[in-house]
């Protein structure tokens, strides 16, 4: 899967609201279309074709239909426009938090594949500060989303920290493969170089200057991370 480009996305600006719990008359609703759209599954079976095409269309109407309007968006609109029933909708994503996790989780994984594709093509620091960019974009992008599952009222414990390690774990090997290249500081550390990125996309949004000064923080961050 590819990275969405360089540019802020209409899905920051999401209007994030929270969920009130279902109420046991839409539990047990969202139960039955559960039962009649899964009548003719085979428990335990691994997700046929057919399944596995739904899901990535529901995941693709959603991440649209989320910017264009929401978090708050209907999850009944995603799955007509998806061309499913809403029991399929609810067979892959049982609570909006499942469907809003799915997508970043999506995006965490490309991330982490791009440092992995970049490792073995691109030169050291090139490869490093590609990847540093397209974890910006990330954060410019999804940060709703992130926020959204931080902050959920089903209880559920969001896997941030899961990625969280794992992005540590991606940027870091191509941290240290710069430095040991001597294009990067050898004093920074993995953790350090992801607060200096998540400070400039704070600033950017509460300076309300958008792309151009998003650019223009990240080559100073990017100047003073090389080896002089």
């Amino acid at each position: 899967m590819n990275l969405v480009k360089w540019r802020l996305h209409p899905i920051i600006s999401m209007n994030i609201r929270r969920h009130p719990p279902q109420s046991k008359t839409q539990a047990e609703k969202n139960r039955r279309l559960l039962l009649m759209d899964a009548k003719n599954e085979t428990p335990g079976r691994r997700l046929r074709a057919d399944a596995r095409r739904n899901r990535k269309q529901l995941l693709d109407v959603a991440r649209d239909l989320f910017a264009d309007e929401g978090l708050d968006a209907s999850l009944e609109e995603i799955a007509r426009r998806a061309g499913v029933g809403i029991g399929t909708l609810y067979r892959h994503f049982p609570t909006r938090f499942d469907l809003v996790e799915a997508i970043y989780a999506e995006q965490m994984d490309a991330l982490i594949a791009l440092a992995q594709s970049l490792a073995e093509t691109d030169e050291p620091g090139q490869a490093f500060f590609e990847w540093l960019r397209a974890e910006a974009e990330q954060m410019v992008t999804y940060r709703p989303l992130k926020i959204f599952l931080m902050d959920n009222p089903h209880g559920k414990e969001p896997s941030s920290i899961e990625w969280k390690e794992r992005l540590l774990e991606a940027g870091g090997g191509l941290l240290k493969r710069a430095q040991r290249a001597g294009a990067v500081r050898r004093t920074i550390t993995a953790t350090g170089v992801l607060h200096l990125v998540h400070g400039v996309i704070i600033a950017a949004e509460a300076s309300g200057d958008g792309d151009r000064h998003i650019d223009d923080l990240l080559a100073v961050v990017f100047d003073g991370l090389k080896a002089k």
